[in-house]
C-alpha cells in the first residue's frame, strides 16, 4: 500500500518552497545594491535561464526541445511575465521604499485570483477571497508599521511607482500563464519554465542595451558575481521552478497567496542570522499573513473535494 499526498497539498508544498527560497534573499542580497537595476535583473535571468539549459542538457535533453509554434507563444508572454516581473520589480526597489514596493507588489494574489476566475473559471471560495484580504493586510501592516521604511510623498517617483506596478503585472501574468500551461499540459513545466526565462532573458537584454548599456558589467566585483549566482541559481532557477511546477497542482490563485510566506521567511532569517530583530508591524504582519495562509490552504482543499 503506497501512500500518496493530496494533488492540493503537493502543490502547496512546491509553492511554499519556492516562497522560502524567495525568502533568502534579504540574507544574501545587501551587497548587490550598488549595482544597476537592469544590471541585476538581466544578469539574475541570464544565470537562471543558463542553470537550466545545462542541468537538463545533461540529465534530461527531451525537456529543452520545443517547437516554433510554442516558441513563439512562449516568447510573447515572457516579455510581459517574466521580464516585467524582474526588471520591474529591481527598479522599483531602486526608486521606492521596500514597504512601498511590496505592498504594491503583493496585490498581484488579488488579481491572480480575478484573472483565473475569468480565464479559468476558477471561481475562488469565500474563504479564498477572505484569505487574499488577509494576507493584503499582513503585508501592509508588515511594512507600514516598520518606522525605517517611512517616506514621504516627494520621494515616491512615477518611475518606481510604474515600475512596481509593471512588476504586479508579471507577476500576475507569470501566475495564469503557468497555471494555464498546467491545466491545458501544453508543454512540460519545466520546459515551460525555461523557455519563460530564456524570453525574459532577451527583452531584459534589450532593456538593458537600450537604457543603461553594459558598461557596468566590467567593474561587478567577485563578491557581486556570487551573490548574482544566488539570486540566478537558488531564488531564480529553483525558486520561480518549483513554483511554476506547484501550479501544475493547485489553482493559481491559491499558489499567489501562499506565495506570502516569502515575507515570513525574509523577517524570520533575518532575525536569526543578520541578528536584526522584527518590529512590531513585521511581527503582527507575519501573524497576520500566516492566518491568510491557513485560511488560503483550507480554501484550496474545499477546492479539491
Amino acid at each position: 500500500m503506497t501512500f500518496s499526498l493530496p494533488r492540493w497539498v503537493k502543490g502547496a508544498l512546491l509553492v511554499l518552497l519556492g516562497a522560502f527560497l524567495w525568502g533568502t534573499m534579504v540574507v544574501f542580497t545587501k551587497g548587490a545594491s550598488h549595482l544597476m537595476p537592469l544590471t541585476i535583473a538581466t544578469v539574475r535571468v541570464a544565470l537562471s535561464t543558463a542553470s537550466g539549459f545545462l542541468f537538463f542538457s545533461l540529465r534530461k535533453p527531451s525537456m529543452l526541445r520545443i517547437d516554433l509554434k510554442d516558441l513563439r507563444l512562449v516568447w510573447f508572454f515572457g516579455g510581459f511575465s517574466v521580464a516585467f516581473l524582474y526588471g520591474g520589480f529591481t527598479l522599483a526597489l531602486r526608486t521606492l521604499s521596500v514597504a512601498t514596493t511590496e505592498v504594491i507588489f503583493f496585490t498581484f494574489p488579488l488579481f491572480t485570483t480575478l484573472g483565473g476566475a475569468l480565464l479559468f473559471r476558477e471561481w475562488p471560495s469565500p474563504l479564498q477571497v477572505l484569505a487574499g484580504f488577509v494576507i493584503l493586510s499582513g503585508v501592509a501592516c508588515m511594512t507600514l508599521m516598520t518606522g525605517g521604511e517611512a517616506e514621504s510623498t516627494s520621494q515616491r517617483s512615477a518611475v518606481g511607482l510604474g515600475a512596481a506596478v509593471l512588476s504586479v503585472v508579471g507577476m500576475t501574468m507569470q501566475s495564469l500563464t503557468s497555471r494555464w500551461n498546467g491545466r491545458e499540459k501544453r508543454l512540460p513545466p519545466w520546459t515551460f519554465f525555461i523557455w519563460m526565462q530564456a524570453s525574459g532573458l532577451f527583452w531584459l537584454a534589450l532593456a538593458k542595451t537600450f537604457l543603461e548599456g553594459w558598461g557596468d558589467l566590467p567593474t561587478v566585483s567577485f563578491d557581486s558575481w556570487l551573490l548574482l549566482l544566488y539570486l540566478g541559481v537558488v531564488t531564480t532557477f529553483l525558486g520561480y521552478g518549483v513554483y511554476n511546477l506547484g501550479l501544475t497542482f493547485i489553482r493559481a490563485s491559491t499558489a499567489s497567496m501562499l506565495a506570502s510566506f516569502e515575507l515570513v521567511t525574509a523577517v524570520t532569517l533575518a532575525a536569526v542570522i543578520l541578528k536584526t530583530p522584527p518590529s512590531r508591524g513585521e511581527l503582527w504582519g507575519c501573524v497576520i499573513i500566516l492566518v491568510g495562509l491557513c485560511l488560503s490552504a483550507r480554501g484550496a482543499s474545499e477546492a479539491e473535494e
